[in-house]
């Protein structure tokens, strides 16, 4: 059966067909552009304009065979893609960097497992590999630089011919700083204990699929039984220990164990630690690679970064800081530090990647369309618009000269450039770019074959242009693209699925802007119990339609059913996110507004003084939003006749109509 091992952001995975022919199983990474997300294949960047020698080892190339993933990295070159949308604002189901996506199964029925796989790692031996020079297939492409083909040929001839001499020397000439006995390491084929990990890994995987938990838990804790009986015989724990300890960690995560998951997760980080730094192996760095991707699924995105940085370590020791062989890898931290809100970080690993690309490809070539469109994505959420501007338009002119101008990937990224254009408060000129590239992606006709990802695509992109119609208040046309989205959502999941709530939200809060409450209450319903049905009363998700419900039914008049929204609401963020949090004080200051007009003041200024609180800690004392706020206190106060206490507030506002030199437009 077909099955793809442990899938990870930074190595190429491979799976098997039941014919045995080698099927390429590219995983993606993606980068988060309105309407669309940059695809890259997670295979070591090379260029593809070339006829490739890629050195590979024989055993490694018969375990591929067989659907192995334990594959050290390839001399395949990626390429660029731009296929797949954002997913929905109101149900994100993403960590784009290739990490795999976890289920959370119920107990399953019970089987016999008197034949489940053990692994005995004791009794197995490394053996060496012998290398050979495995033909890759001719693509088309730009890259014509005749000295660096050479150069690469050359060195795989070199290293076919175990020519340490002359493989060095190629790889100094190629700017690569490590030795060829290093890079063969790099290489070196799995062991039989590999092996015989992956068909644990495949065996188990396999009877989750099929829904039989209880049997795969059974199978997975004998392992753990008995690798833990060879360790207290006195067997030195070494990588293979902490790779068994991967696969059972991996099947954990993929059978809802979080718990389980994270303790062997602990223990191979004791095992590596007592390892030290003298052990750098293409198994450790799948392990590391694992494990980071594991951490992220446990939503740990800090513990992540601490060991794909030991991996990128590792991987620059071995093949040089400015390998190319290191890009998805950079590609994967840079995401992750983003996760972790350390965008500085993020910022520079895009810019990291980029140079590495310049320098092998040229300041043109199609590789540098993803790092450049990710990069535009951190630097416009960091608030560096002039330099968002420069990476996305960079980004639009490298894919539409590779694919030509009315290719849908141009319109995928002419949106983007709309977005930061957009951010800048350019409205014209990013509505220009909006209608411009929603024309071209509405037209086009080389979409993938992923039906879904072309729905998202378009919805993506019509959803950020209705929004800046909105804020232009050009409402007929803003709700005229919200009701597209509504209407081929419909078509495709039916009228009673979670999925409509973003197109129903969307809509509806045009309405709102327009003060359209009526037109927006049945809308919200309808979402509200969508939300309800699938994610339960209790959930995140159910908190956003029913809290803006409430604003509705609050500008309707229909203040009591709203003050029950609204306390549903506010008890729900409280619980999840804590008193203290800005969706909390969302909720705060639509519950307050909403006490106002039933006459309970003196509740509605706590919650405003809890709503200013909220904003200095995450806005800073100077914010305008402040302002509104500060605004609405006011107003509370005199309705309370504590008028002493209302000079301070006065002052501290006039300071920030100062500072500011406009009119706030408070209410």
């Amino acid at each position: 059966m077909a099955n793809t091992l442990w899938s990870h952001s930074n190595s190429l995975s491979l799976v098997a067909s039941l014919r045995g022919e080698l099927v390429s199983n590219r995983r993606v990474q993606r980068a988060r552009m309105p309407g669309c997300s940059i695809q890259v294949s997670s295979q070591a960047c090379w260029n593809r304009s070339m006829e490739l020698k890629c050195l590979q080892v024989r055993g490694a190339a018969r375990r591929l065979e067989r659907g192995c993933g334990w594959s050290s990295p390839s001399y395949e070159a990626c390429r660029v893609s731009i296929p797949s949308p954002a997913v929905s604002k109101a149900i994100v189901s993403r960590f784009g960097n290739g990490h795999r996506r976890y289920s959370h199964p119920e107990h399953g029925s019970t089987s016999d497992i008197d034949s489940a796989p053990i692994v005995d790692i004791d009794a197995v031996v490394s053996r060496p590999q012998e290398v050979e020079v495995i033909e890759d297939e001719e693509v088309e492409g730009q890259f014509n630089e005749e000295e660096f083909k050479s150069q690469f040929e050359r060195l795989a001839n070199a290293m076919a011919a175990d020519d340490v001499e002359a493989a060095e020397k190629v790889l100094r000439e190629l700017g690569n700083p490590f030795k060829a006995k290093d890079m063969k390491t790099m290489m070196d084929d799995a062991t039989e204990v590999e092996d015989n990990l992956q068909q644990l890994y495949s065996e188990v995987n396999n009877i989750i699929e099929e829904g039989d938990f209880e049997t795969a838990r059974e199978i997975v804790e004998a392992n753990y039984e008995a690798l833990l009986d060879s360790l207290r015989d006195s067997v030195p724990a070494g990588v293979e220990q902490a790779a068994m300890l991967d696969v059972l960690a991996q099947l954990r995560l993929s059978l809802g164990d979080a718990d389980e998951t994270e303790k062997l997760l602990e223990q191979i980080e004791i095992i590596l630690e007592n390892l030290g730094g003298d052990t750098h192996t293409a198994l450790l760095d799948n392990i590391l690679t694992h494990m980071a991707n594991m951490y992220k699924a446990l939503g740990q995105p800090a513990k992540a970064i601490t060991i794909l940085e030991s991996s990128l370590q590792i991987q620059e020791n071995t093949l040089g800081e400015d390998s190319p062989l290191i890009v998805q890898l950079l590609l994967g931290l840079a995401a992750t530090y983003l996760e972790d809100g350390q965008e500085d970080k993020g910022i520079e690993t895009y810019k990291r990647v980029v140079a590495i690309l310049e320098r092998i490809s040229g300041p043109d070539d199609e590789q540098l369309a993803l790092p450049l469109a990710e990069m535009g994505h951190a630097l416009l959420e960091a608030g560096r618009f002039d330099e968002a501007e420069i990476a996305t338009i960079r980004s639009l002119r490298i894919i539409e000269e590779a694919l030509g101008p009315k290719h849908w990937q141009v319109g995928c990224a002419t949106c983007s450039v709309a977005r930061v254009k957009t951010a800048k408060g350019d409205y014209d000129e990013a509505e220009s770019l909006y209608r411009k590239g929603l024309q071209i992606v509405e037209t086009a006709t080389d979409y993938p074959e992923d039906e879904d990802e072309t729905l998202m695509t378009k919805e993506s992109i019509r959803s950020d242009f209705a929004e800046l119609l909105d804020d232009m208040e050009r409402y007929d046309e803003a709700q005229e693209l919200w009701r597209k989205n509504l209407v081929d959502k419909e078509k495709k999941v039916g009228e009673n699925d979670a999925e409509l709530s973003p197109s129903l939200l969307g809509l509806a809060s045009s309405f709102v802007e327009a003060e359209k409450y009526d037109l927006a209450e049945p809308l919200l319903r309808r979402s509200l119990k969508l939300m309800f049905n699938h994610f339960g009363p209790d959930a995140l998700e159910t908190s956003e339609p029913m809290e803006r419900l409430a604003s509705v039914l609050n500008h309707l008049d229909k203040d009591d059913e709203a003050e029950v929204l609204a306390r549903q609401a506010l008890s729900i963020r409280e619980t999840i996110h804590g008193p203290f949090h800005p969706s909390t004080a969302e909720v705060c200051n639509t519950l307050a507004s909403i006490l106002n007009g039933l006459n309970q003041i003196e509740e509605a200024f706590a919650l405003m003084q809890r709503v200013l609180r909220i904003q200095e800690s995450e806005l800073g004392h100077d914010s305008l939003e402040i302002g509104l706020t500060l605004e609405l206190m006011i107003m509370l106060l005199d309705k309370l006749d504590r008028k002493d206490e209302i000079p301070p507030l006065l002052l501290r506002l006039d300071r920030l109509m100062a500072t500011e030199g406009n009119n706030l437009g408070l209410l």
